[in-house]
C-alpha cells in the first residue's frame, strides 16, 4: 500500500514538475478549438487576458497541489527526487537525514562525509530506502574476509617456542602432503572489521573465520593410540583402501596489522601480518576399506590433535587477490601424544580471494 501511494506521488509530481509546459500547450489548443466553435461575436468579446488568466490559474493549482503532495510525502517519510534529463522522478520511502542526489542516472545519498549508492532506478521508480545495504567506508575494508586455498608443508624445529631452525619433514607418521588434491587447507572468513588508524592506508584488522585441514595418510598405514595415549602406526595390507585421512577444523579470530598503498582496496597493494588464534571444533580420523565380501568404515572422532591454534600470518597482494603464509606456534599434536617422535608443525601456503561489498 505504501508503494502504491508513493507511485501516485511520483506520477502527480511528474505532471506538476515536468509536464506543465506540455499541458499549457495542449490547453491552449483546446481553448482555441473551443473558442472557434463559439459564436464569432462571443469569441471576439473574450479578451486575451482571459486565456492567460486561465493558464495561470491552472499552473497555480498544479504548483499548490505539488507542494501539498510533497508535504504529505515528508509526513510519510518519503522523498521525491527528480531524475535529471529524464523528466521523471523517483520516490524513496524510509528516507533518512541527508540529501539524495541524482548523478548520471544513479541515486546517491549524501550525509556529511558518508555516501550510499542507491543503484540505478527507472523513471518514476519506487523503492524502500531501508532495503538498501549500506556500503562500508573504504577504510573499514580489510583483506581477511574471503576464501583461501592452501597446501600444507609439515615441518619441525628444535624449540617449540621459536620459529628458528625449522626443517621440512618427509611424510612424518606417513602423512602425505605432496599432493594438493589429497592434503589441503581451506579458509572461509565470512566476517571482518578493519579499524583505520592513519587515514585509510594503515589500520588493524580482526574478524571471524573457519579453517579446515585435511591430511592424507599412506593407504596401508593405520594410525592408532596405545594404552598410554601415544600415537602408533600399524600396517594393513589385507584390504583395499578407499580413503585414509585426518580432518581438522578450527574457528578463528585474527589480529592483523593492515597496510595498503591507497584508500580504495580494490586498486591497492596490500600487506597484512599478525597473529591468528583458533579453537578446534572438529577432529576425525577416517579410514574406509573393502575386501571381496564387504566394505568397512572406521571413524575415530577427537583424535587428539591440538585443541588450540596460534599462527603467525602474512598476506601480500593486490586488490582482491592475495598470497598468504601461516606458520604455527603450536604443533599438530602436543608432546604427550608424540612420545619420542619430533613434534609436527603444519605450515600453510596458499592464495586468497576477497570480495569488497
Amino acid at each position: 500500500m505504501k508503494h502504491c501511494i508513493a507511485f501516485t506521488f511520483a506520477l502527480f509530481a511528474s505532471l506538476g514538475a515536468s509536464a506543465q509546459n506540455h499541458l499549457e500547450d495542449s490547453l491552449a489548443l483546446e481553448l482555441e478549438q473551443a473558442l472557434s466553435a463559439l459564436d464569432s461575436n462571443v469569441a471576439a468579446a473574450l479578451p486575451e487576458q482571459f486565456t492567460n488568466a486561465l493558464f495561470r490559474l491552472i499552473s497555480a493549482s498544479l504548483e499548490e497541489a505539488a507542494r501539498e503532495m510533497e508535504q504529505t510525502a515528508k509526513a510519510l517519510h518519503m522523498e521525491v527526487i527528480p531524475n535529471e534529463g529524464s523528466g521523471g522522478l523517483t520516490v524513496v520511502s524510509g528516507a533518512r537525514g541527508g540529501e539524495v542526489e541524482s548523478k548520471e542516472n544513479e541515486l546517491i545519498w549524501v550525509h556529511d562525509e558518508d555516501t550510499l549508492l542507491l543503484g540505478e532506478h527507472e523513471v518514476n521508480d519506487v523503492f524502500d530506502f531501508n532495503d538498501v545495504e549500506e556500503m562500508k567506508a573504504p577504510g573499514n575494508l580489510g583483506n581477511w574476509q574471503g576464501i583461501g586455498l592452501g597446501t600444507v608443508l609439515l615441518t619441525t624445529r628444535p624449540e617449540a617456542t621459536t620459529l628458528e631452525d625449522m626443517s621440512l619433514m618427509e611424510s612424518p607418521f606417513n602423512l602425505q602432503t605432496g599432493n594438493a588434491l589429497s592434503s589441503w587447507n581451506i579458509q572461509i572468513n565470512p566476517f571482518e572489521y578493519r579499524q583505520p588508524l592513519i587515514g585509510d592506508v594503515f589500520g588493524i584488522t580482526t574478524g571471524l573465520g573457519f579453517d579446515w585441514w585435511r591430511f592424507n595418510v599412506s593407504p596401508q598405514t593405520v594410525i592408532s593410540r596405545n594404552e598410554n595415549g601415544v600415537l602408533t602406526l600399524a600396517t594393513d595390507s589385507d584390504r583395499q583402501v578407499r580413503r585414509n585421512h585426518l580432518s581438522l577444523s578450527y574457528v578463528r579470530i585474527p589480529l592483523l596489522v593492515s597496510l595498503r598503498s591507497r584508500s580504495n582496496p580494490e586498486e591497492a597493494l596490500h600487506l597484512e601480518c599478525g597473529l591468528v588464534g583458533g579453537v578446534r571444533i572438529h577432529n576425525q580420523y577416517v579410514r574406509k576399506t573393502s575386501d571381496s565380501e564387504s566394505k568397512y568404515v572406521d571413524k575415530i572422532k577427537g583424535f587428539g590433535m591440538n585443541p588450540l591454534q596460534l599462527n603467525a600470518r602474512l598476506v601480500l597482494g593486490f586488490g582482491g587477490f592475495s598470497v598468504f603464509a601461516e606458520v604455527p606456534f603450536r604443533p599438530l599434536w602436543s608432546e604427550s601424544f608424540m612420545g619420542d617422535n619430533p613434534l609436527i608443525y603444519p605450515v600453510t601456503l596458499g592464495v586468497k580471494f576477497s570480495e569488497f561489498d
